[in-house]
């Protein structure tokens, strides 16, 4: 039996339990004060946000904070800015209990989370009489017949609800219900492994449904903040990292700009480079097929476009045919190309969206196109150029190139507000692709310090 199963099967003898103790709340009027909404946060804030939860262990650890202080673990979570406070109130496993989110309530006038393993209504009510505002629906212990009813058991009682799923047939199953926020438990639930990968596999399908997502456990430092940035996520759940360490700014390290710089790293010509480099999360890869010390061919190219599993492919053109750039376009299923100098643009059969037009930084002009890319007047050679005389449209999407390195990004993006940075060169060590300096390029522009 999984550590799921045991939980399970001891719920359902702890609401017959609860029934009986909490009958009272059948009758009872459920109206506590609200609070900040969950939900609010989520839309208007500008930033990850970071559920920042309460819990003294877990089954697959037992206690790792026997003797938690929980109002100094409030008090640190409100101080730091956190979106909302999880309570665990499943006493037997994780050590958790109701009087704990009662205490929390009387704290702070925060959101809180009641989050626990919810198969009746009674839960639900007593979630919302000890003072929750948001409660947590686990689709891997419910039928959709049962989910249906304890979110409507839950509106009934104007809470919020977070609706957790474990894959992509759970969420397929359900995602027609009226639930707006979704979370992704980042823990096997059969062993209590743990992987971001199960947030990067089902991020596409919640937001896609106009979900709000949250990714949650096995979250520790921002950098992994940073790798799920580009997944769309809304915020996080964290928990054993913010009990283990209140003595760090770690909640707001952690609440970084949901929408951050995107990163292009250039020139690459092999294919082992292009898979290490996609697995950063970058969110292009440019292959140059133009005449250049970084050239490859439309069969390593096409190797490298097979391989490339996240990152969008850029195919790098310079004064050729367009017979050529079309067919390399479809051969090599490009998402886009970029065109430098004297290319006839205008009559080629590439949608305009997928086109990056390149322009020297002199010659800035409105364009109708993806992108304009902005370079020096000799592309690839390393160079930077006075960003101050660089004029610029305020509708219109730019890529910064030229000269970026991990040691200038910084101030250049200060000087020059863009959509993406473009690099090659400067995550080169004697003209080959330097995987260390490409990792400390993405942390500059995401902003880890």
């Amino acid at each position: 039996m999984t550590i799921l199963e045991n939980i399970v099967k001891h719920k359902i003898q702890e609401v017959r339990a609860f029934k009986k103790i909490y009958a009272f709340l059948n009758n009872e009027q459920l109206d506590f004060p609200n609070s900040n909404s969950l939900l609010k946060r989520l839309k208007n804030d500008s930033n990850i946000s970071v559920i920042a939860e309460i819990k003294k262990g877990s089954p697959s650890k037992g206690y790792f904070a026997k003797n938690l202080s929980v109002s100094d673990c409030t008090e640190y979570y409100s101080i730091n800015n956190a979106a909302c406070i999880s309570v665990l109130t499943d006493r037997k496993f994780f050590y958790g209990g109701f009087d704990i989110l009662k205490q929390v309530r009387s704290l702070t006038p925060l959101p809180i989370l009641c989050k626990d393993f919810i198969i009746d209504e009674i839960q639900i009510k007593m979630a919302k009489k000890y003072g929750a505002n948001v409660i947590l629906l686990i689709k891997r212990i419910l039928t959709r017949e049962k989910l249906i009813q304890l979110l409507d058991c839950a509106r009934k009682h104007h809470l919020e609800v977070l609706v957790e799923i474990d894959s992509i047939l759970e969420f397929d199953s359900i995602k027609d219900l009226n639930f707006e926020m979704c979370g992704v438990n980042n823990r096997n639930l059969a062993d209590f492994t743990v992987s971001l990968d199960k947030t990067k596999q089902l991020a596409r399908h919640v937001t896609q449904a106009g979900k709000l997502l949250i990714s949650e456990s096995g979250i520790y430092s921002e950098e992994q903040i940073v790798e799920l940035i580009p997944y769309n996520i809304s915020g996080v759940l964290v928990g054993e990292a913010l009990i283990r360490d209140q003595s760090t700014d770690l909640i707001q390290k952690m609440q970084k700009s949901k929408k951050t710089v995107q990163i292009k790293i250039c020139g690459i010509q092999t294919i082992t480079d292009a898979i290490a480099i996609d697995h950063m999360n970058v969110e292009y890869i440019g292959l140059v097929f133009a005449k250049s010390k970084r050239q490859i061919t439309k069969a390593l190219g096409y190797e490298i476009c097979n391989q490339i599993k996240n990152a969008k492919t850029v195919g790098v053109f310079m004064n050729q045919d367009k017979k050529f750039i079309e067919h390399l376009y479809a051969s090599c299923h490009l998402d886009y190309v970029q065109l430098h100098g004297d290319i006839d643009i205008e009559s080629l059969n590439i949608p305009k969206e997928n086109i990056i037009k390149a322009i020297a930084y002199t010659e800035i002009e409105a364009s109708e196109y993806s992108y304009i890319l902005i370079d020096g007047h000799q592309p690839g050679s390393g160079n930077i150029y006075n960003l101050d005389l660089v004029k610029t449209n305020i509708n219109q999407r730019y890529i910064l190139a030229g000269g970026l390195t991990s040691e200038n990004v910084t101030e250049r993006l200060k000087a020059f507000p863009c959509s993406v940075v473009d690099v090659s060169s400067g995550v080169e060590t004697d003209g080959k692709k330097d995987l260390e300096k490409v990792k400390l390029f993405i942390k500059k522009v995401r902003g880890i310090k």
